[in-house]
């Protein structure tokens, strides 16, 4: 069925303008919200008037919008005004609907009355970025009147009504600032020998490392680096450029041979707020336990296992997509002695056995794109064939970010593909090679 929003006539001037506000349920302290950690990003199942959507939990979004409703066969939402909608990126601003009065429901996190911008003329899908689909993002208002818990090891969000349930004690604290409702951190990035002191965006909604939109004349740029796309915006598609510093100094925290983005920006079309010195995402946040409270403007953090994993971009040259879920069969051969008859023959002697047939839809993971000369293209992976498997093993026992996540760990290291193109089958192995040092 073609999918459509179908805007409620809603008496606006009973109930009051509001934006999203998410509260716990009567007499909870804590709320466990299941997620999916896709290339550093958490992606949360939520429903808005009742139907199901997929939301990047993104604290760099001034607003909650709903960008994408492929899949989705229709969507109730509350009658609103017209708006427009910027962010990074090439593309002209996009027309909205500003929508009030909704219910939005995240596990049993609520948020009833709540405004939410809908695309009305454009959809805008994330899949050739990170590989699933996903309709919106809910953006800083989720981490307002709530201490927030990111558990990237274990792909969960938790949210408590105070700290007495958390031993904060543990962790480092680190002073947050608020600027146009977002959250940033100073810290401070060193290169060749020159520093630069910065404030960086919270932006859980980013999976890169780190991202610098401005730089001091004395600051040392690397020499060694490369232009890439660095992904898709609210306004279209950035590019820039991709290299490593020396290190970053978040509070007590120093992170060697980080990588980094230099975006190119229009920078004329952004408020100077929004333009301050960067942003850090969630290859540096998933290395930690991270709590933050949003209304003390603090951010705790406690080192994982992870935070000594070096950082290195796609090794194996590979980029990875979800394709539509595929029928298969399994079939289970049973033989009960107590059941089995014996036939014999000339030629041989037959066991009565039993067979079970199982049915299933299994994931289907795509090639989309190889980069020219990288391990996935000298062994011979072309775009458009599908990944089966991964270690010998069937590729539905792995998530999309787990597989994923393998392209971005110890280098000189080997991952072993099952592939398929057209009906044949072939195995690879691929062997990782850093782009940059």
């Amino acid at each position: 069925m073609r999918n459509f929003i179908n805007l409620l006539a809603i008496l606006v001037f009973i109930l009051p303008l509001c934006a999203l506000e998410f509260t716990l349920p009567d007499g909870a302290d804590e709320v466990e919200i299941p997620v999916d950690v896709v290339s550093g990003i958490m992606i949360a199942r939520a429903k808005v008037n009742g139907t199901e959507l997929r939301f990047i939990i993104d604290s760099g979004a001034s607003r909650s919008t709903i960008f994408n409703l492929n899949g989705v066969d229709s969507l109730n939402v509350g009658q609103g005004r017209e708006t427009t909608i910027r962010g990074y990126g090439s593309l002209e601003p996009f027309k909205a609907i500003e929508s009030s009065q909704n219910l939005i429901q995240i596990g049993e996190l609520k948020s009833e009355n709540a405004t939410i911008n809908v695309l009305t003329e454009s959809q805008i899908s994330f899949l050739p970025i990170l590989g699933t689909e996903v309709n919106g993002i809910i953006g800083i208002e989720f981490f307002k009147n709530h201490l927030v818990e990111l558990d990237f090891r274990r792909e969960r969000i938790l949210t408590y009504k105070d700290e007495s349930a958390l031993r904060l004690s543990r962790y480092e604290k680190i002073k947050l600032e608020k600027v146009s409702e977002k959250l940033y951190i100073n810290a401070q990035v060193k290169n060749d020998s020159s520093a630069m002191p910065t404030r960086l965006l919270l932006d859980t909604g980013s999976g890169d490392a780190l991202w610098l939109f401005e730089k001091d004349e004395q600051f040392k740029m690397p020499v060694k680096g490369f232009r890439d796309y660095l992904g898709f915006g609210m306004s279209g598609d950035v590019y820039g450029f991709r290299s490593k510093v020396d290190t970053l100094e978040i509070g007590e925290f120093t992170f060697d041979k980080i990588t980094f983005a230099y975006p190119e920006l229009d920078r004329e079309n952004f408020q100077s707020s929004d333009l301050n010195r960067g942003s850090i995402g969630g290859e540096v946040l998933r290395r930690f336990e991270v709590v933050i409270d949003y209304d003390d403007e603090f951010l705790y953090l406690r080192q994982t296992r992870a935070f000594k994993d070096g950082f290195y971009y796609n090794m194996a040259g590979l980029k990875l997509r979800e394709g539509k879920e595929e029928l298969v069969t399994d079939v289970k051969y049973n033989y009960d002695p107590d059941k089995a008859t014996e036939v014999r023959s000339m030629k041989k002697i037959e066991i009565g056995q039993t067979k079970t047939f199982f049915y299933r839809y299994a994931k289907k993971i795509i090639v989309s794109y190889v980069a020219p000369d990288s391990p996935a293209d000298l062994n011979g992976i072309k775009e458009g064939d599908q990944v089966v498997g991964l270690f010998n093993k069937d590729l539905g026992e792995f998530s999309m970010g787990e597989v994923t996540y393998l392209f971005y760990r110890d280098p000189g290291s080997v991952v072993k593909l099952k592939m398929k193109r057209g009906k044949e089958y072939y195995k690879v192995r691929l062997k990782l090679k850093p782009i940059i040092e």
